[in-house]
């Protein structure tokens, strides 16, 4: 628990942008309250009004799987590392004037004991919208926005993202290269339309990869056929 006095401080909030902090109420009688947002009714949580009690719920679980036997202070801060492990544990609030100092302390202590190159959150926003962004622009079958995407995030440097988001371009891949194979089919029954439609849509939302671009040519080749026809 963080006083609200030492929340503000400036070397606390830049110190705490590379954590996630869970606030996590282990008591689950409190209830529920209505409340009123965007003009519409709402139930929230007593403790905390942002929150459905399921929610709240969900955060007091993490709580119980480190408070769940013997006595501990309340509030009790607990550091874990990016496994969930804990690695040490602070009772009672930090106060306000040395408090700020002593969180500062207790976070560069916590990552100096996890391994491996290390990342600012800043770094990994950076590099995680583009995947998120490529990955809500595959469901929604937008290819063009989805291979931009998908590949800005494959060129990152934080090697989980890159392997997502090579992999969600594989898959797009693969997408294209069977409408290619079906236009190709179409092309020699000959159903010409049908082609062009899976032609089309290649050469428009997958010009990025060799599918679009082969789809471009073909398209080109059946207009210019068609034309000498008239």
């Amino acid at each position: 628990m963080v006083e609200s006095s030492i929340i503000p401080d400036k070397t606390l909030i830049e110190a705490s942008a590379d954590m996630v902090a869970i606030a996590s109420v282990v008591g689950r009688e409190h209830g529920s309250a209505e409340s009123i947002e965007d003009g519409r009714t709402v139930t929230r949580c007593k403790v905390y009004r942002n929150l459905t009690c399921d929610e709240h719920q969900q955060t007091s679980s993490i709580g119980l799987k480190f408070l769940n036997s013997g006595s501990f202070s309340v509030p009790t801060v607990i550091w874990c590392d990016t496994l969930g492990k804990e690695m040490f544990r602070r009772g009672g609030n930090y106060g306000s004037g040395a408090g700020a100092d002593q969180i500062v302390r207790d976070l560069s202590r916590a990552l100096d004991r996890i391994p491996g190159e290390r990342r600012s959150r800043a770094e990994y926003e950076t590099h995680v919208q583009p995947l998120d962004e490529g990955e809500r622009a595959f469901t929604e079958r937008r290819w063009n926005d989805a291979i931009k995407m998908l590949t800005s995030a494959k060129n990152g440097p934080l090697p989980a993202l890159t392997k997502a988001a090579d992999e969600k371009l594989s898959e797009i891949r693969k997408i294209g290269e069977r409408l290619l194979l079906e236009a190709q089919a179409y092309l020699e029954i000959p159903e010409v339309e049908s082609a062009r439609e899976r032609l089309k849509l290649l050469s428009e939302q997958f010009i990025a990869l060799e599918c679009g671009r082969k789809a471009a040519e073909l398209l080109k080749s059946l207009d210019e056929a068609q034309s000498k026809k008239r």
